[in-house]
């Protein structure tokens, strides 16, 4: 009689064992890398992760318009920061930039008439501060910067996320040209200064 033994597979089964040990080391490691300090004299600098909320609240904590004092005040409190971090050069530099900011004696606003000439629906220029914001003042008000007051007028047309292949989609499929037209697109899939 022969004693029979059951073939194995190496490849199958190391196939799925190795990946799964590599996970696991990797996971350790990790975890020992993220607890150990760098040693002392290194130049690297240790910093909790649960401190980085309590770090970055300085950036919401007051509106900092650029140009603007507030916006001042921040950059310095960041390059203090720095300098404590032990960098060895933290630098405010100067430059002048045109800016653009909204006119509050004079906001502008956004309007939809219908076929009479009636108007339906208009923006505001005040937004309901957000929550936790009830008491702040110089909440900068919606605006889009370095726009050129005007009063365009023209057909509607919703084109999605304003990108290259919905505009094709609207000209070749649905035969819609949208020269001449005003766009209305929603935030997402592509940067908002690109619409």
């Amino acid at each position: 009689m022969e004693l029979q033994c059951p073939s194995w597979d190496y490849k199958e089964k190391f196939s799925k064992v190795v990946p799964c040990c590599c996970f696991f080391f990797a996971l350790l490691s990790f975890q020992w890398v993220a607890e150990k300090k760098p040693p002392q004299g290194s130049g690297h600098y240790w910093f909790p992760i649960s401190h980085i909320s309590t770090s970055a609240s300085c950036f919401q904590d007051l509106p900092h318009l650029a140009g603007t004092e507030q916006n001042l005040l921040l950059a310095k409190t960041i390059q203090s920061q720095w300098k404590k971090f032990g960098l060895d050069s933290a630098e405010l530099v100067h430059y002048d930039v045109l800016l653009s900011y909204p006119n509050e004696t004079d906001a502008s606003y956004i309007s939809v008439m219908d076929e009479h000439g009636i108007e339906i629906f208009n923006t505001s220029y005040v937004e309901p501060p957000p929550d936790g914001y009830e008491n702040v003042k110089n909440i900068v008000p919606p605006y889009n910067a370095f726009s050129p007051p005007g009063v365009p007028e023209g057909e509607l047309v919703y084109v999605n996320y304003a990108r290259t292949e919905d505009f094709f989609k609207l000209e070749r499929e649905m035969n819609i040209n949208c020269t001449g037209k005003i766009v209305i697109a929603r935030y997402g899939k592509i940067f908002r200064g690109n619409k």
